[in-house]
């Protein structure tokens, strides 16, 4: 059996395994423009799977769009099923109208010419020059194969930065930070060819374009002193911001999706203290809201609805049924008695790992401010050292826990337990889950994301595709299950898996 993927097909993007991240000979990580992708499978008259025993050649057709800029020779990647992204191996030459390379497997092969990449940076502002935080900027490179798209969040300062392809004219699009208008564009255009690394001019997104709230305030304690260890919260029509307080002042640039009003919520919290202020409630204005001075004296901190780890990271939380979940992936660096929990890089380290790990997907952090932290197993677990005679560690916080596989199918039950109940659980829209999202209503409240994971040897497949959460129950002594959303699936997958691997975690109420 043999496939061939073309190019210039616009849903190849969606057929082929993976993404185009890939590995080549030297180890260095790369990234992929495909001259075409080939699935062989070989099986005997029962069915069962073959390999060849000596090198044969491959061909592959030249897409016509790319025969002109075709290179002479072109490297080879296979896809490795267990690590989730492409391996160079050997290379095929042009002849013709085809790449002829001779390979040493069947599986997925792929002709791929590696790009260059150069580091660019970019600050956004409001037209009051107020950095515009937890903003998507998204850059579009149009390909033979469709759009790629990738997407950056901005800092706290406006800030957003990483790596993209050299000598290439992009597309730049800014977002509305409000969930309940995702795909609304504030501000395009394009840029490039950058032959070198580069920052770009600060970009002002001009006022039309907004529909921008200011919110300011001060922060006391009971003492009327400014809090210097604390956040204030806001939520509005599904988006929610927080902004931590070290001098006793706050702001939020809040956007809305129209000049109609809108309501919000906003609560201060003052850690040392251990005690908030009363929820303050108001209507978006499209001006500048003064809120002057909230007092942090309240005893009731942690309300319903709200979750801080030991790392004074906010949760919010969802009652689904009889059960509470967490709304966002678990984002803590240490176990709740302050052992911190190693952040491992290198993919050889992660997979021999038997104690607990977290990563960002792709090591990037910008990735950890949206889906949070990836963990394996063995975090879960609390192993943090080989030691049979040290007790394990608490991951999440005391009156909490990682939801176990009975809790997944109490949950599952409750939705309906049907081909959408998977739907049911995802974030809608197709900002950052891969279109067409297929069933998404998030009508429980869970919010699943896209994260990705990280695999058995370190690699990271699926983000935009595949949100995975890890239970707390084991299967043996190598595996332990777990739980999928996909992007073209309305349902959820619930198998078992190596406990090397790196998922997203969810906390439940006990």
């Amino acid at each position: 059996m043999m496939h061939h993927l073309d190019p210039a097909d616009a849903t190849t993007v969606d057929k082929m395994p993976g993404s185009l991240m890939a590995q080549n000979s030297s180890g260095a990580q790369r990234i992929l423009e495909t001259y075409g992708m080939m699935n062989v499978e070989l099986q005997d008259a029962s069915g069962n799977k073959l390999q060849i025993v000596n090198p044969t050649s491959i061909e592959m057709p030249i897409s016509a769009s790319q025969l002109a800029t075709a290179p002479t020779t072109i490297p080879l990647w296979y896809f490795d099923e267990t690590l989730g992204y492409w391996k160079e191996e050997g290379s095929a030459t042009k002849v013709g109208t085809k790449y002829i390379g001779a390979v040493n497997h069947f599986s997925w092969w792929n002709c791929d010419a590696p790009f260059p990449t150069v580091s660019l940076g970019v600050t956004v502002l409001d037209s009051n020059q107020i950095p515009l935080a937890n903003v998507r900027v998204e850059l579009v490179r149009n390909t033979p194969i469709g759009s790629s798209i990738a997407p950056g969040y901005t800092n706290a300062a406006g800030e957003v930065s990483g790596w993209v392809p050299a000598n290439q004219t992009l597309t730049m699009n800014i977002y509305s930070t409000n969930p309940a208008c995702p795909n609304q564009i504030i501000y395009t255009q394009q840029i490039g060819p950058f032959s070198s690394n580069t920052v770009l001019e600060t970009i002002i997104v001009p006022a039309s374009a907004l529909n921008t709230t200011v919110i300011q305030g001060t922060l006391t304690n009971c003492d009327t002193a400014p809090v210097t260890n604390g956040y204030v919260w806001l939520q509005s029509a599904g988006q929610f911001l927080y902004s931590q307080v070290t001098d006793g002042s706050f702001s939020f640039t809040v956007l809305s999706c129209s000049v109609a009003a809108t309501s919000f919520n906003l609560q201060g919290i003052d850690f040392d203290s251990s005690k908030s202020t009363s929820l303050q409630i108001g209507t978006l204005n499209n001006q500048t809201i003064a809120l002057g001075t909230l007092q942090a004296c309240s005893d009731e901190n942690n309300a319903v609805g709200q979750l801080y780890d030991i790392d004074q990271n906010f949760y919010t939380t969802v009652t689904i049924g009889q059960q509470i979940w967490t709304q966002q992936n678990l984002n803590v660096s240490r176990y709740t008695d302050g052992t911190p929990i190693p952040q491992v890089t290198n993919a050889t380290q992660w997979s021999s790992l038997t104690t607990g790990a977290w990563c960002y997907y792709s090591n990037s952090a910008a990735n950890g401010t949206i889906y949070g932290k990836l963990y394996n197993w063995y975090a879960i677990a609390g192993i943090h050292d080989n030691d049979p005679n040290t007790p394990n560690k608490a991951l999440v916080p005391a009156g909490w826990h990682v939801s176990t596989g009975d809790e997944l199918i109490v949950l599952v039950t409750f939705l309906g337990a049907g081909i959408d109940c998977g739907g049911k659980m995802k974030a809608t829209g197709t900002t950052l889950w891969q279109d067409p999202n297929t069933a998404a209503t998030n009508v429980s409240g869970f919010t699943g994301l896209p994260g990705g994971y990280c695999g058995t040897y370190g690699g990271f497949s699926n983000i935009h595709k595949t949100g995975g959460w890890w239970t707390s129950s084991e299967v043996d002594t190598t595996n332990a299950r777990n739980f999928y959303l996909t992007y073209n699936k309305g349902g959820i997958d619930n198998p078992y898996n190596n406990k090397s691997l790196g998922f997203s975690v969810r906390c439940v109420k006990d």
